[in-house]
């Protein structure tokens, strides 16, 4: 996708997820990712922020593991690619912006 009106485009990736069923090569635009090494954390939440966790994977049909990682690959995009006071925009299939995040950090 390309910027308009002189704003950056970004995406978020996880560039260390494991490889998916495309990801495992042998067709034509198919490629295959080494394999990752994956660590094991504990995280201690607030129940009410561990609730919202709980009932955001169940209502998506990920896992919780799949909800955090997202969640940090978004604090990545906002505390590394976008400065401080600069807001991060939410647009439609067309390109309207729809929502606005202020990045305060």
């Amino acid at each position: 996708m390309a910027a308009r009106s002189g704003r950056k485009v970004l995406s978020v990736v996880d560039a260390h997820a494991p490889p998916t069923g495309n990801d495992l090569g042998g067709g034509v635009g198919t490629f295959k990712r080494p394999p990752v090494k994956m660590k094991r954390i504990n995280l201690n939440l607030p129940e009410p922020l561990y609730c919202d966790l709980e009932e955001l994977a169940a209502e998506t049909g990920k896992t919780m593991t799949e909800i955090v990682k997202a969640g940090l690959g978004l604090a990545n995009l906002i505390y590394r690619d976008i400065g401080a006071h600069e807001r991060l925009a939410i647009a439609d299939s067309t390109g309207r912006v729809v929502k606005e995040i202020r990045v305060i950090a």
